[in-house]
């Protein structure tokens, strides 16, 4: 049955670097030889893409159409010869991430124009939103072992074969992480049984039933001396950079890479993160250069020159990872759905996802301040009830401690510090803490709580910068007013110092201004009727009764004794 290809379609593209994404119209390309018409259905959205979002990475003109692992039905086959043998109607699974005439193989569009070595059939059993997170992963695994380490991972597998380096130790930092999930399984299967894998504590349980030998808490102070103890006096012949960033992982990797070692990783190296207000850094040249040991050979892994290797091209996606999926080698990734009502919409939001680390509450430790207070009643309960954090941390006047649970819920908040005979400072552990969102103004003497180079302090009640009040709903009024430059001066400096500060601790700051929108309060509408969040009313007071007001004010504005939101009666 003949398809009508339309001569334009649908693709998300990058405008200019820290711009929202647009939606162009892009040429449908006929299939030249050995090529495929495929309807896109499902895409993914990685680091990659928030580089080139934020930093315009590998970018050189605009507008860019975005993606490269895809999932979809196969609308139109080109004349032969073919990697697959496909028809029209197929199920398929790839990995196009070149850009070409146009972008067609770009993979945030409807319809794209691919070579049939870009792809592969899909497996049985397996939806497509689970097929777009191998890929690009599978691939970089193989990129990294063997191109850049030198570790032999032959295709088909010889009957009977060993690697020669099975005992050796291969340290996986970043071992929850995508490609290191993927690196144990692949690994594992191939017959490589020294799996050295840092993580997060509560990973390591499962990342061991992937195959992981031993696991170390990258939160550890320690870490770095356990390892060296593990590994003895032979030290460590093989690592993979799982992260690629210079402060989380690369610092810790300088000191464990000796004479010998081969390190690969991955690149971009991320040397500051971007923010919604704060553009990124990377480093493309050699990684963390300059601070490794002599000896030690440093490889940034490039996954997209994977093709230089015949086999790699004849075979990566088109038979090994079809049938790693088939055989159950390795397992799809946990997924996260972006939904929205249109296509601009869900890219967009995953890119604010991406920067934002949005989604990584989940299992990590939140600390909201004054529990009961009209902010932070509502952060405790969003934390554990909407992003799933795995504790939640927050402080209370001695009459307070016991309502948390009768008003939040209880198993909302998981420890309840009485501030008023204890500072939270020194009751929390250092370094155990990875988000904070501030309601009292003291977020620069929680730094050395939260772990380092990963976590980030939102503050609601320190103050903006300049540029953010100048820009904020409060000045955009009819009349247009501006702020005088010595008070926008004043605000931008001490902002820059906060931030600075934070940087030292390896933590990002921001401070969140007030936009409310119907986006927003439509999402926060759905929460409530879903039980996930309850208002906190503290006290009713009636607008005809001054003195009432005047009091209820009062409590709010020195944030002590208030309890949830004042609510006043107009009518």
């Amino acid at each position: 049955m003949e398809v009508e290809i339309p001569a334009i379609h649908p693709a998300v593209a990058v405008r200019a670097p820290r711009e929202p994404l647009i939606l162009i119209d892009a040429p449908t390309y006929p299939p030249d030889a050995g090529e495929v018409i495929v309807k896109v259905e499902w895409t993914s959205s990685t680091p990659y893409h928030l580089h080139q979002a934020d930093g315009g990475l590998l970018i050189d003109m605009f507008p860019r159409i975005l993606g490269d692992t895809f999932a979809g039905t196969v609308l139109m086959v080109g004349p032969g010869p073919h990697h697959v043998d496909l028809e029209v109607g197929d199920k398929v699974l790839g990995y196009s991430f070149r850009d070409v005439k146009d972008g067609k193989e770009k993979a945030a569009q409807t319809l794209i124009t691919v070579p049939t070595y870009l792809l592969g059939k899909m497996p049985q059993g397996l939806t497509m939103q689970e097929a777009v997170t191998v890929p690009d992963n599978i691939v970089t695994v193989f990129q990294a072992a063997v191109m850049d380490l030198g570790l032999p991972l032959p295709w088909p597998i010889p009957e009977g074969w060993t690697p020669p380096e099975a005992d050796a130790p291969i340290l996986l930092w970043g071992g929850a992480g995508s490609v290191g999930m993927y690196s144990i399984e692949v690994f594992r299967h191939w017959g490589y049984k020294n799996l050295v894998v840092v993580s997060s504590k509560k990973h390591h349980e499962y990342l061991k039933s992937l195959g992981a030998t031993v696991c170390f808490d990258y939160r550890d102070k320690h870490v770095v001396d356990e390892i060296r103890e593990y590994l003895g006096p032979q030290g460590v012949p093989y690592v993979i950079d799982c992260i690629g960033h210079l402060t989380g992982s690369l610092r810790h990797i300088t000191k464990l890479a000796d004479d010998g070692t081969k390190v690969a990783v991955m690149l971009p190296v991320v040397i500051s993160d971007p923010t919604e207000i704060q553009a990124p850094v990377y480093q493309m040249t050699e990684p963390a250069e300059g601070q490794w040991k002599e000896g030690v050979i440093v490889k940034g892994v490039r996954t997209h020159f994977y093709l230089k290797n015949q086999l790699f091209k004849d075979k990566m996606q088109c038979e090994i990872i079809p049938t790693l999926l088939e055989q159950k080698v390795v397992r799809p990734n946990p997924q996260r759905i972006v939904e929205g009502e249109t296509l601009l919409e869900r890219a967009q939001d995953a890119i604010v996802l991406l920067r934002n680390k949005a989604g990584s509450l989940a299992g990590k430790t939140v600390f909201a301040p004054a529990g009961l207070s009209g902010t932070g009643a509502y952060a405790c309960q969003l934390a554990k009830k909407v992003f799933n954090a795995g504790k939640v941390i927050t402080t209370g006047s001695t009459s307070k401690v016991d309502q948390v649970p009768k008003l939040l819920g209880e198993g909302t908040v998981d420890q309840v510090i009485d501030h008023t005979k204890e500072d939270p400072t020194k009751v929390i552990p250092r370094a155990s803490v990875d988000f904070i969102l501030d309601t009292t103004g003291e977020a620069m003497s929680f730094l050395h709580l939260m772990v380092p180079s990963t976590s980030l302090i939102v503050s609601i009640s320190t103050q903006p910068s300049g540029t953010q009040l100048q820009q904020s709903s409060v000045m955009r009024r009819p009349d247009n007013p501006r702020l005088p430059w010595f008070g926008r001066l004043f605000l931008d400096f001490f902002d820059t110092c906060r931030r600075t500060r934070a940087r030292r601790w390896g933590v990002a700051y921001e401070y969140l201004f007030l936009d409310p929108n119907a986006k927003d309060l439509k999402t926060l509408a759905g929460h409530a009727e879903e039980g996930k969040i309850t208002p906190v009313v503290g006290c009713t007071v009636n607008l005809k009764d001054v003195d009432e007001v005047k009091a209820a004010c009062g409590t709010v504005y020195n944030g002590k004794r208030g309890l949830g939101k004042t609510v006043i009666r107009v009518g």
